[in-house]
């Protein structure tokens, strides 16, 4: 359980109770993807830095060892990043949004939303699975790449912070596939 906090809104001050747990109710089962994308993407990061935690702009990844956060303006290259190193072995713990609360191991990354949103051609350029695509309601020629049947729920601790930057000015190579990193 998580103490009660004090959020201020409109000046007024609210109390935060604890959240053990979320019902979320849809008139459609399962809950259609644009619900499903307001629940994770704006809902649960507001109830996540209410309850005590962190939520910052980013993509995180885990594998054996800890999590990366990746941060950059828009069109940087996170989620082309993300996709890629989720093929190579890695587990999406967010593709936007990450919440982040401390823990006895330091600042621990909670998985959020698993998938990854990407951009047609960048789902051609990755060469990725086209069944595990589905596009997403709302954001124009958008996919949404689920790369996991089952993801990994466990916090994990951040071992490192990675800054994108997209120049103008950089040589273009292309995206190739990641084999081992």
């Amino acid at each position: 359980n998580h103490e009660v906090g004090r959020v201020a809104r409109a000046g007024r001050i609210a109390e935060v109770r604890a959240i053990d747990r979320i019902d979320f109710h849809s008139s459609e089962s399962p809950p259609t993807p644009a619900a499903m994308d307001v629940l994770t993407r704006r809902v649960l990061p507001r109830l996540a830095i209410a309850t005590g935690a962190l939520t910052v702009h980013g993509a995180a990844l885990s594998r054996t060892g800890g999590a990366i956060l990746m941060f950059g303006p828009s069109g940087a290259g996170k989620s082309t990043l993300t996709a890629a190193l989720a093929q190579a072995g890695w587990h999406i713990a967010s593709d936007d949004l990450t919440i982040i609360r401390a823990g006895s191991d330091g600042a621990m990354v909670h998985p959020g939303a698993t998938g990854v949103c990407l951009w047609a051609d960048t789902r051609a350029a990755l060469a990725l699975d086209p069944a595990r695509c589905v596009a997403m309601p709302g954001y124009d020629g958008k996919l949404r790449f689920e790369p996991e049947d089952a993801p990994g729920g466990a916090p994990t601790a951040l071992r490192a912070l990675v800054f994108l930057e997209r120049r103008d000015d950089a040589e273009r190579d292309g995206v190739r596939p990641v084999v081992h990193l």
